[in-house]
């Protein structure tokens, strides 16, 4: 009997103390894609902080991953790093520009190309997109999407002030 007891007090002691969570969002941590050491080409991308290659209609973002001339046909793909640190998140705005014939599909892949897929979304011409998801312990993500036939050429895709971060609020 005093262990159903014991139980029991415990069991309504957890259920006033609510959740116990993990992390706390008093240091959250926040490392923007900014340094070429952060970055690496793996097809049509440049990493720039340049506002007349960062434009879109509705705003200009202070950095991030674009093509520094007109695709036709072909991939557009990066890879951004954390270095040393590990984050929980990651975040950017991806914008392609409204002269496409077709929605693009974008991948978020852990590590590499052949790496788990983290995320998908699907932009439509003019738009921009906010993606934000957990990295599942990744380090290295690999961002990619292909201008196919149907698509026409692309002058401008934008991954926006992409960044690496902790503690979602």
């Amino acid at each position: 009997m005093k262990k159903i007891l014991l139980i029991v007090a415990c069991l309504a002691l957890l259920g006033e103390a609510g959740p116990v969570y993990a992390a706390s969002c008093d240091a959250v941590q926040i490392t923007p894609i900014k340094a070429k050491q952060q970055f690496s080409d793996y097809y049509g991308t440049t990493l720039t902080a340049n506002p007349a290659m960062l434009a879109t209609p509705s705003v200009t973002y202070k950095w991030g991953i674009t093509n520094p001339k007109p695709l036709d046909m072909a991939y557009f793909a990066a890879h951004v790093m954390s270095g040393n640190k590990k984050f929980e998140y990651f975040r950017a705005r991806i914008s392609i520009d409204s002269g496409l014939k077709a929605p693009m599909n974008f991948t978020f892949q852990k590590g590499d190309r052949n790496g788990e897929q983290l995320h998908t979304v699907t932009v439509k011409p003019g738009e921009t997109i906010a993606v934000d998801f957990p990295l599942n312990g990744a380090q290295k993500l690999y961002i990619a999407s292909e201008i196919r036939i149907n698509h026409g050429g692309a002058q401008r895709i934008i991954v926006g002030e992409p960044e690496f971060y902790n503690c979602k609020e």
